[in-house]
């Protein structure tokens, strides 16, 4: 586990052999926060993210091969909602 910037703690996690960074914080129905290509999970504001937490359970995670997480970035846009229905 490794803390990012805004104190929140990166968990990891295997899918298809690939270590997949996350993180998962606040309370409240879960919002899953879809990066952009290429960006990683501290490039959120950390105000907006404090918001959000307040009333829901949010998810960001790093892309394959992007950021902390290992392995291939999934060059198919097709691949990356069954990497957030695994997470």
């Amino acid at each position: 586990m490794k803390n990012n910037s805004y104190g929140k703690t990166t968990q990891f996690t295997l899918i298809g052999g690939q270590k997949l960074a996350y993180q998962r914080f606040g309370s409240g129905m879960p919002l899953v926060l879809v990066n952009r290509f290429r960006g990683t999970m501290d490039t959120w504001d950390p105000l907006f993210l404090s918001s959000l937490a307040t009333k829901n359970e949010l998810i960001l995670f790093d892309y394959p091969g992007i950021g902390l997480s290992e392995g291939q970035l999934p060059l198919n846009i097709w691949m990356w909602p069954k990497l957030l229905l695994i997470l």
